[in-house]
């Protein structure tokens, strides 16, 4: 039987229509269609300047509004030789890990309920929301961030923000290990995933597939370890799969989930010691001696908690 699914209107703003080639309730294959972005992006960057064009990427991607205009920021700041400090550096890659965390939170979320389980879509959503406050907070807005600028952020950020979002970090590393619990050895789970929607690396080169579906098929590309932001000076793991399935997939993301935990609370942590310094001995600079002083701020930070 051929089905056709769509034109559907998906959430990164294009048109997909996806014809579908049935036996029974397995699907054979799948013959795509993929719209343009109705935005006119491109048009309305060439007529403006490059600070109006940075809310123009937040359209791109409503799940992931920080990393689109970071695409952006980083092109125009090499190409006109701009260099930032390091404590901007910081809350660009704490914020780009939150919209990490609320990517993989959805992903979750909603692939559980397509496979019939409603009870993460509860749990997942609730830490989803607090998480979006604690940006709503920083940013002034909801899905539209306009924090950052070239080579700065538009206003400074209180620490008062960093308390709370730890209190928040702590909670969501016991409902994701209640999540794990939940999901990964439920036998309806692992046997609607296992061996579904293989993706292989062959296939992952041809058509350029990147991100976490490349690193299931064991292909180990990640952007972060490229060097832009604070990545080049943090300790992540890599995680890579061989089986390139939807089983796969979701360990990976998981494992994701708790790596951006880790670099959410070391930039937390590394955030309040260069702070302190530059209250205690009026430091304007970001040089080696402050960040040497901010990682024993780290390890006291760690003892205290």
């Amino acid at each position: 039987m051929i089905f056709n699914l769509g034109p559907q209107h998906p959430s990164t703003h294009g048109v997909l229509r996806c014809i579908s080639i049935l036996y029974g309730e397995i699907i054979q294959y799948i013959i795509t269609e993929i719209g343009l972005l109705h935005r006119g992006t491109e048009k309305l960057i060439a007529v403006n300047s490059n600070l109006t064009n940075i809310g123009y990427f937040d359209r791109l991607d409503y799940i992931s509004i920080i990393t689109q205009e970071l695409l952006f920021l980083q092109t125009v700041e090499i190409l006109v030789g701009c260099n930032i400090t390091l404590i901007v550096s910081l809350w660009r890659t704490l914020l780009v890990e939150c919209y990490r965390n609320l990517n993989h939170c959805l992903n979750i979320t909603t692939h559980a309920i397509d496979i019939g389980l409603f009870t993460t879509m509860v749990w997942t959503f609730e830490e989803r929301e607090k998480l979006i406050v604690f940006v709503e907070g920083l940013t002034g807005t909801r899905f539209h961030s306009a924090l950052l600028l070239l080579g700065r952020l538009r206003y400074s950020v209180s620490l008062f923000f960093v308390d709370s979002f730890i209190y928040w970090l702590i909670h969501y590393i016991i409902k994701v290990k209640e999540i794990h619990y939940l999901l990964t050895n439920n036998r309806l789970w692992r046997t609607r995933l296992y061996e579904i929607g293989i993706i292989e690396k062959d296939i992952c080169l041809f058509y350029g597939i990147t991100g976490l579906l490349s690193r299931s098929a064991k292909i180990g590309i990640d952007a972060r370890f490229s060097g832009y932001e604070f990545y080049h000076k943090l300790s992540y793991a890599l995680f890579l799969a061989s089986g390139g399935d939807c089983l796969d997939r979701y360990i990976l993301r998981f494992n994701e989930i708790i790596e951006t935990n880790k670099i959410n609370y070391f930039c937390l942590c590394l955030l309040v010691g260069v702070s302190v310094c530059c209250w205690l001995f009026g430091w304007r600079d970001w040089n080696a001696s402050l960040f040497v002083w901010s990682y024993w701020w780290i390890k006291w930070w760690i003892i205290l908690l």
